[in-house]
């Protein structure tokens, strides 16, 4: 596996959309290609969150049970800006 680091020098604001599970893979089934990235976010209650860009706008979810998806590139950790 290969080790991605996304680095800015500016903050990027980007308009974030929240889907439900079954939006999610909904929408990731209709585009080739389509690279999800995953991490374990929250303190005590781990949730699975699932975040894609397409055309300039992030879709994420988050999820109480991991989402079987093709294309998935696993994160240590996730900033929201």
């Amino acid at each position: 596996m290969t080790n991605v680091r996304a680095v800015t020098s500016a903050p990027v604001v980007t308009t974030r959309i929240e889907l439900s599970s079954e939006e999610f893979q909904k929408l990731i089934s209709l585009r080739e290609n389509c690279i999800v990235v995953h991490s374990l976010v929250g303190i005590l209650r781990k949730k699975h969150l699932y975040l894609t860009a397409i055309d300039g706008l992030v879709y994420f979810c988050n999820v109480d049970r991991p989402i079987i998806l093709k294309q998935i590139i696993e994160a240590k950790k996730v900033r929201w800006i």
